[in-house]
């Protein structure tokens, strides 16, 4: 199945994390960790006796850009064919910290760590944003019936990047 949450990668992209309260005290986790994998009965790593008492995003610093686009059937209550949560700090037209989280395309929120890498620590152009793209899927194995998620998840990305491009370009 692909996770349903479109409020998931937007928070995984800004680093946020989930505060659960159970019999044994408080504990703070990660939004990306607090999901579980394919092979786990359950979705979450909640015990039995936790429930979700905050959840918490970070101030983000300097020049951030933040962008979510989803890809549905018909209306925005659907489920995302495919989604992208795109957060980018950018100084002096560098890069320096960006977190891109995919949507609707695996069990769990899934951050794009090798199309992250294409783009860190550099000067984003239009070319970087479509080898970022084609990275943000490389390795993925679609199913038999959504072999289509790969392009569009592809084109999510592109756009995604190129509107944060485009918005920096604008207040340089």
């Amino acid at each position: 199945m692909a996770h349903p949450s479109d409020i998931a990668p937007a928070l995984a992209a800004l680093d946020g994390r989930v505060i659960v309260a159970g019999s044994k005290g408080e504990r703070e986790i990660p939004i990306l960790d607090f999901f579980q994998g394919p092979d786990d009965f359950a979705e979450t790593i909640l015990k039995p006796d936790e429930l979700i008492t905050q959840i918490q995003v970070p101030n983000q610093k300097g020049k951030t850009h933040q962008s979510f686009l989803k890809s549905r059937i018909r209306h925005s209550a659907d489920f995302a064919l495919s989604s992208v949560s795109v957060v980018v700090q950018v100084l002096g037209g560098v890069c320096e910290k960006i977190r891109i989280v995919l949507g609707g395309v695996a069990p769990f929120p899934y951050r794009a760590f090798m199309a992250e890498e294409v783009v860190k620590g550099k000067t984003v152009n239009e070319g970087l944003i479509s080898r970022a793209a084609e990275a943000s899927v490389e390795g993925a194995r679609p199913l038999r019936m959504n072999g289509y998620k790969i392009d569009l998840t592809k084109a999510l990305v592109r756009q995604a990047l190129m509107s944060i491009y485009q918005e920096t370009i604008e207040q340089m």
